[in-house]
């Protein structure tokens, strides 16, 4: 296996937070600087365009969806940020050359107009939108956002799981869960149950069913638990800490199968790579680490040591896979999104 360093783009003025799928290729990026950008990998030079501007910074966002023809924006303030889109123009998500930005009226918990950021890195441009709408869920962050069941669920500062209705325009909680007395950091639905797994910072993990019923918890960690993966059809989960440790553990029994440190800080995220069965980690201390899928056994390390021109500088917040182009990208506290070609 090689791993090549191909791209990075630059333009956020904090970190980057997270990173998800836009349509037709596009990588949407967001983070503490309350930009939400889009990003053309087929075109690297290409500036970043900026979508939107939020009062605050984001820890997580849904890009439109057959689940819901919006967009939803997790404010690290609490706010929950819904945009739907028009059904007469294009902007289901971003197409790169087509891209999205803010409504020009006054938008709750948006910032009117164009949207601000530092040039000449990301550029901007405007459409129309059908409206936005704000939800104050609290002064907590929302760390994770998921759509299971036809319901979205979001994992709250303040340890509640929140599940909305999104048959309306403008979606509204319809249940409310106490999960935990700490924050709820991530969560991660089960490939074949109506099961979600909730990582807190109490260092605890708990499945619970979508009427909020406590299924199974699991217990090991000592620090907050910042990533969940599903592994072998649900049999196993797998999970990552702030204690830089990774998990194993039986799903249904709960049982702790192997734990052993993975990073030298915070352990960050998780993804899959099942093309080349490899599982990516992400960590505060500047690394990448892929990971055998089965054994678990180290197979890369991706830093400034070994890539001293494309290593990130600072701690390692996200990672995308991207199947179509075997790409791995990766973004972090240094504000830039690097791009990794693995053969």
């Amino acid at each position: 296996m090689e791993i090549i360093p191909l791209f990075q783009w630059s333009g956020h003025r904090d970190a980057v937070y997270t990173l998800t799928h836009g349509v037709n290729g596009a990588v949407i990026s967001a983070g503490g600087d309350g930009n939400v950008v889009a990003w053309d990998p087929s075109n690297p030079p290409l500036p970043g365009c900026a979508l939107f501007q939020l009062n605050g910074g984001t820890y997580c966002i849904q890009t439109p969806s057959a689940a819901y023809d919006g967009w939803i924006i997790g404010g690290i303030k609490g706010e929950m940020h819904f945009i739907h889109t028009s059904s007469s123009n294009d902007s289901k998500g971003v197409s790169p050359g087509h891209t999205p930005g803010l409504s020009p009226g006054h938008t709750p918990g948006l910032s009117p107009g164009n949207a601000h950021v530092h040039p000449p890195s990301i550029d901007q441009k405007t459409t129309l939108w059908n409206g936005a709408k704000g939800v104050n869920t609290g002064k907590a962050p929302i760390h994770d956002l998921l759509f299971m069941d036809q319901w979205l669920w979001s994992a709250q500062g303040d340890g509640r799981l929140l599940r909305w209705c999104v048959k309306d325009p403008f979606p509204r909680i319809d249940q409310s869960y106490p999960i935990s007395n700490s924050a709820l950091r991530c969560l991660a639905p089960h490939p074949s149950a109506p099961y979600i797994a909730s990582g807190s910072s109490d260092g605890n993990i708990r499945l619970t069913d979508k009427s909020g019923m406590l299924i199974q918890e699991y217990s090991g960690h000592t620090l907050s638990v910042f990533s969940l993966l599903f592994l072998a059809g649900g049999k196993y989960l797998l999970s990552g800490s702030r204690d830089a440790h990774l998990a194993v553990w039986e799903t249904e029994s709960g049982k702790l199968l192997e734990r052993f440190p993975a990073h030298l800080g915070t352990l960050n995220q998780l993804v899959s790579i099942p093309e080349y069965g490899l599982i990516g980690s992400a960590g505060r201390d500047k690394e990448i680490r892929l990971w055998d899928r089965q054994t678990l056994a180290l197979r890369k390390v991706i830093n400034r040591t070994h890539y001293p021109w494309h290593g990130h500088t600072h701690s390692v917040n996200r990672l995308l896979w991207k199947p179509e182009t075997s790409i791995l990208l990766s973004a972090g506290d240094d504000r830039k999104i690097r791009a990794w070609q693995i053969t």
